[in-house]
């Protein structure tokens, strides 16, 4: 039986999306990707997967219309959905929210959310139809920022905090058809095209592995949790991937 995997946000080439498209088609999947554009490297990987496995769209995803049309012709072509993973996002955590003068504070506030949080709910409610009962999974990908926060990130916070409260929400609706839904909160991801070495030993040594995350690490958990063998008893969860930072502790000097 061909699955078919929803994935948002794979418009970059060393972005965690990306990785999810190339991972899933590794194991079998076909995939229907969006984002708002294609790096030519991405086209690439698409046209050596091939059209037949992975066909990608450019969508806004804040555009209903453009995202109902974007589901349809994903099903028409693929079938129904087994896999729904919300990985897009835009990232500005820093707006000076005490400056009274900045008036496009709240307008930032709610363009980050209408995409990080509002988008989501919006997709899963348009892909939902599709999903076969008992044998189908939703996947957030938020950020272990929905957790630690640093000053002036109340956008983006705010964003990935809802986007956990979302999949928490959205476990117990769906429970009664057996669609799970988990959040993946990954830490620092290396997504930049410098490679490893543009990052220092102390970024490295700050994780618990000892080293920094991957797009392929938050890949792999992607896979696991649409694995419904191996995940079948998981749903409503937050999977935390940061490699042992979130849980180690720090003294005042480090």
């Amino acid at each position: 039986m061909v699955r078919h995997a929803i994935v948002t946000g794979c418009g970059r080439a060393a972005g965690i999306g990306s990785s999810v498209v190339k991972k899933l088609a590794a194991h079998g999947w076909h995939i229907s990707c969006c984002d708002v554009s294609c790096e030519p490297a991405f086209q690439q990987s698409l046209t050596s997967l091939g059209t037949s496995v992975v066909s990608f769209y450019p969508v806004d995803l804040t555009d209903s219309s453009a995202v109902s049309s974007f589901v349809q012709k994903a099903v028409e072509a693929f079938g129904p959905v087994h896999l729904l993973v919300n990985n897009a996002a835009v990232s500005n955590p820093y707006l000076q929210v005490e400056d009274p003068a900045n008036t496009s504070i709240l307008t930032e506030f709610q363009r980050v959310l209408s995409i990080n949080l509002v988008a989501p709910f919006n997709l899963s409610r348009l892909v939902l139809p599709h999903m076969p009962d008992g044998d189908a999974a939703i996947v957030h990908v938020a950020s272990t920022r929905a957790r630690q926060s640093e000053p002036d990130s109340e956008a983006y916070a705010a964003s990935k905090g809802g986007l956990c409260a979302l999949a928490h929400a959205q476990a117990a609706s769906l429970g009664p058809r057996k669609i799970r839904v988990n959040a993946i909160l990954p830490g620092w991801i290396d997504t930049s095209t410098a490679g490893p070495t543009a990052l220092r030993k102390e970024d490295h040594a700050w994780h618990s592995v000892g080293r920094v995350g991957l797009p392929d690490d938050v890949a792999e958990a992607v896979l696991f949790l649409a694995d419904g063998r191996r995940s079948g008893f998981i749903t409503g969860q937050d999977l935390v991937v940061d490699g042992g930072v979130s849980t180690r502790m720090r003294y005042p000097e480090e």
